[in-house]
């Protein structure tokens, strides 16, 4: 199902005086024509905001790419939905996409036969939708809106658009950064995944956020794909790597169970 955004710039003015501009503010939309007055309730309804006196909105543009998750908007994580059927979603490359346990980099970390499954099997994921990002880099302000405890964070960029080119391997793929790798860490998510060859910044020669999510035992996937056919949440990451001992990286199939 074709979902859609929109695009607009907009004035806000409050009842107790002061206002907002923004441009080039986007939402999720349910549908291809939503109406301003929707629109302008929907912004002050993602924006959380009191007070609204009136709002504007110039150049208003609708488009169809998939939903980022706008608070309050059609895929809103905490808003109730009917429940979906029940699909399975292939999402790795055949023989590529690998697992890296803490035991790929340090030598007392956990190999892979000391994993918990609890790690890898049946986790909640949180889909952080990038694509269209005119930064490589993934900062801790991209990870913001989200709740990342206990979750598979899967970091959707599209560079696996390039699989199979000299580019996906080179260094102008998206990467987490080290203060983003930290704020995953700290906020306890399980399993960090992305659409590219590496986590870390190719261009560089040091790999900080494969350093602090392994010493943190939180597992590592790359050469994802096919995160474009998930939601924001409510899927399920499946990606058990085998049991071997003193082994800290291995090819996985990974996939995500969808509904109920």
């Amino acid at each position: 199902m074709t979902e859609y955004r929109v695009s607009f710039d907009a004035a806000i003015s409050f009842r107790n005086g002061g206002g907002l501009t923004a441009e080039g503010f986007r939402l999720d939309v349910s549908g291809p024509n939503p109406t301003e007055i929707e629109v302008g309730e929907l912004l002050v309804r993602h924006l959380g905001l009191l007070m609204v006196e009136s709002v504007e909105l110039r150049g208003l543009e609708v488009f169809p790419e998939a939903h980022k998750g706008s608070r309050n908007g059609p895929s809103d994580p905490d808003r109730a939905t009917a429940p979906e059927k029940r699909r399975i979603i292939e999402l790795g490359h055949p023989e590529a996409t690998g697992l890296d346990g803490p035991f790929q980099r340090f030598a007392d970390g956990t190999d892979l036969a000391g994993l918990a499954l609890s790690k890898v099997v049946d986790i909640a994921v949180v889909l952080i939708d990038l694509t269209g990002s005119r930064s490589r880099a993934i900062t801790p302000e991209a990870l913001a809106p989200y709740d990342l405890g206990g979750r598979a964070v899967l970091l959707h960029t599209g560079w696996d658009r390039h699989w199979g080119t000299e580019r996906y391997r080179g260094g102008e793929a998206p990467y987490l950064d080290g203060r983003a790798a930290r704020g995953l860490a700290d906020a306890g998510a399980a399993l960090v995944g992305i659409d590219g060859a590496d986590i870390d910044d190719r261009a560089g020669a040091s790999r900080p956020s494969h350093s602090i999510l392994l010493d943190a035992g939180i597992p590592v996937l790359q050469h994802l794909t096919g995160l474009s056919g998930l939601p924001v949440t409510g899927a399920r990451l499946h990606a058990v790597p085998p049991l071997i001992r003193e082994v800290g990286t291995a090819p996985v199939r990974v996939y995500a169970v969808i509904g109920d």
